[in-house]
């Protein structure tokens, strides 16, 4: 191949790289949009049930704001529920949750021509990049969950993932589960501004990687947690992250 094509080919896979980065950063199908039936001031979560749903519940993301906010999304995949990566045992806090919140130093605006299929994608550069369901001002998103996927037999020890940084090298240890102990039950979930639509940005990341990975953890979280056997959700969480 001569350096014609090669450069050629380098644009081509750049371009097709950007454009795959903008067009599924931000997500467009999977969930609804619904009028805000009450207005509290603050962003906040609830669960419906489905009606014959069999362990499906609705998941309800309530934006009382003046600005569209957007839920980190890459995690809401069925394949990642049950990944230890993202079950994680507290055993000081006596938590055990599913963290949909963001390994930041792992995800990218652009995929490797390489692509694994185990629970490495989860912690490979390269493997998944940002995605988002943007929550309209002064509105509901509402997204589907299996729950009986949720919450898994196999857990990491939990670590705050908002203190690693993109050098850091993180061993991921197994450990098990006490049945003696009655851990809390939760999900995670992380919430951008609109400096989110920033990390779709594949020029950003490459010339400003320190501002790039600042804003990436730029995040609040909120959860839900299982209390007398029903899912709540919370205003604000207290979550060790």
């Amino acid at each position: 191949m001569n350096t014609h094509h090669i450069v050629t080919s380098i644009i081509l896979f750049l371009i097709l790289n950007a454009s795959y980065s903008q067009n599924h950063c931000i997500v467009e199908d999977g969930y609804r949009i619904l009028d805000l039936k009450k207005e509290s001031g603050i962003f906040s979560i609830s669960i419906k049930d489905i009606e014959d749903g069999q362990g499906k519940k609705f998941i309800i993301f309530n934006n009382p704001t003046k600005d569209t906010l957007y839920v980190f999304s890459t995690y809401f995949e069925k394949e990642y529920y049950k990944s230890p990566i993202l079950n994680r045992l507290n055993k000081k806090s006596k938590e055990k949750k599913l963290s949909l919140i963001p390994l930041v130093k792992h995800l990218s605006p652009n995929l490797s021509d390489f692509i694994m299929t185990n629970d490495d994608k989860i912690i490979n550069r390269g493997q998944l990049t940002y995605s988002f369901i943007p929550i309209p001002p002064e509105k509901s998103c509402s997204v589907v969950f299996d729950f009986n996927l949720i919450l898994n037999e196999r857990y990491v020890k939990d670590i705050n993932v908002r203190d690693m940084n993109y050098n850091d090298k993180i061993k991921w240890k197994e450990i098990r589960e006490n049945k003696k102990i009655n851990y809390k039950e939760i999900i995670e979930f992380a919430i951008y501004d609109s400096n989110a639509k920033r990390l779709c940005d594949i020029d950003y990341w490459g010339s400003k990687t320190y501002e790039y990975y600042q804003l990436a953890k730029s995040y609040n979280i909120y959860c839900l947690e299982m209390k007398d056997d029903k899912w709540i959700g919370r205003s604000e969480c207290n979550c060790k992250n």
